[in-house]
């Protein structure tokens, strides 16, 4: 079970997360900053399937629950 994962970690390329982020809504942009530089530093990885899911192939993977919503 996933609650709000990050899946991407160029989540600046999408307009919900430049919208949203500034405004503590769900992550907000220091946090999230602060995550991407502790688990992947290097830029070049970031879009490895370990460090951004939704770029790899689960095909293997057990089914999971993505729960997301809004205010």
């Amino acid at each position: 079970v996933l609650f709000g994962p990050v899946l991407d970690m160029h989540f600046e390329k999408y307009a919900s997360f430049n919208r949203l982020a500034p405004l503590g809504v769900i992550y907000d942009t220091a946090f999230i900053g602060f995550l991407r530089g502790a688990y992947v530093p290097q830029p070049d990885l970031w879009d490895h399937p370990y460090a951004s899911p939704m770029f790899g192939d689960l095909s293997d993977y057990p089914p999971t629950m993505l729960i997301v919503g809004t205010e």
